[in-house]
């Protein structure tokens, strides 16, 4: 008895050990058919014009080498990064995704894929693959840094859709990723200015500003903070330096003109203005700006050619027409003067009120 025991044991031993060599052979086998189709010269030629950065030509390639080779992982990744160069980003995806089939366990896949999602502005499945890549790996790095443009570029989103909450929650997360970079702080502090909240849109300014100091949009916006809240000489400052940093920033220039106007420096007022329609004469904002400053002057011929030019570039600036019908006045042209204050209650009707006083009293 004990020794038919022995004898079945040893069988269903040997079985096994069957089983698991074959099983071992079968996996040394796909290796090997891995290691010579990677001899195969399309695939070689294929990677080889990937690095020459001719891709077209290894898509083709590739192409053709997975028409023999349906179930290589790897070059499923290549064709990947092609498309991603060429800014295929569905195809990228596509590519990833099935290179992770073959081998879910392989991190460079999922982390390229994020990179196409990104790309291709899927941010919440960008997200899925990083928090993927998190539970597999120890890089937390590189992990934190996937998840803060993640975050980032949903911020943008909501700061472009007008969500002002939802942005300074995603750029909130971003930092938290990656404490120290700029764009980071730089997204909330837009956040917290279009929410109105000067202080702390100022607090993240700072911070941008202090860890890349080189940006003049981070100069320009900060100096809008300090405008709203009436510190003209801080908002001077920080919009020198966004000139500095860029002589083209005419959005600079336009601030330092209402800075300076807002302190009663006229001739500074009126050479910002200027530069700032030099640089972007479509924005009628600019030369509307140049033209109070004129009628503030009392120079009435030259504010009313400048709400002229204000006005052809939009017929609908209400207040280009109240101000050129008071420069009108200024000249005792009394009907050019009712003429434009009309139209300018007829555009924003809360003018109208003070419109109807002025008119009562031109002769």
């Amino acid at each position: 008895m004990k020794l038919k025991l022995l004898f079945t044991s040893v069988i269903i031993l040997t079985i096994g050990i069957i089983i698991v060599m074959f099983i071992i052979i079968n996996e040394i086998s796909k290796e090997r058919n891995i290691v010579f189709n990677h001899l195969d010269e399309d695939y070689k030629n294929a990677i080889s014009l990937l690095n020459n950065k001719e891709y077209e030509k290894c898509i083709k390639l590739l192409t053709k080498y997975l028409s023999n080779y349906p179930n290589d992982a790897h070059a499923y990744y290549y064709r990947g990064r092609a498309n991603l160069q060429i800014r295929n980003y569905q195809y990228a995806i596509e590519n990833f995704s099935k290179a992770i089939e073959l081998q879910p366990d392989s991190l460079i896949y999922y982390e390229n894929r994020a990179e196409a999602y990104l790309l291709n502005q899927l941010y919440q499945d960008a997200i899925n693959d990083i928090q993927i890549i998190k539970q597999k790996s120890k890089d937390t790095v590189e992990i934190s840094t996937l998840l803060g443009e993640a975050y980032y570029n949903i911020g943008i989103d909501e700061i472009n859709n007008n969500k002002y909450s939802e942005a300074l929650e995603y750029s909130t997360k971003a930092i938290e990723q990656n404490p120290k970079k700029a764009k980071f702080y730089f997204l909330r502090g837009c956040a917290y200015e279009f929410m109105k909240k000067y202080n702390l849109a100022i607090e993240d300014f700072l911070k941008a500003i202090y860890l890349d100091p080189t940006i003049s949009e981070y100069y320009t916006e900060i100096s809008q903070c300090y405008f709203e809240t009436k510190n003209y000489n801080k908002a001077i400052e920080y919009l020198n330096t966004a000139i500095e940093l860029n002589t083209k920033n005419h959005w600079a220039f336009y601030l330092l003109g209402l800075s300076y106007y807002r302190k009663g420096n006229y001739k500074k007022a009126l050479s910002n203005f200027t530069s700032a329609y030099e640089l972007k004469n479509n924005k009628d904002d600019y030369i509307y700006a140049r033209g109070n400053v004129y009628l503030k002057l009392k120079m009435y011929d030259k504010a009313i050619s400048d709400y002229n030019i204000a006005l052809s570039l939009n017929p609908s600036n209400g207040n280009a027409y109240f101000n050129r019908g008071m420069a009108f006045l200024g000249k005792s042209d009394f009907e050019k003067a009712k003429s434009d204050l009309t139209q300018a209650k007829k555009i924003n009707p809360h003018l109208s009120k003070e419109v109807n006083s002025i008119l009562n009293n031109i002769p």
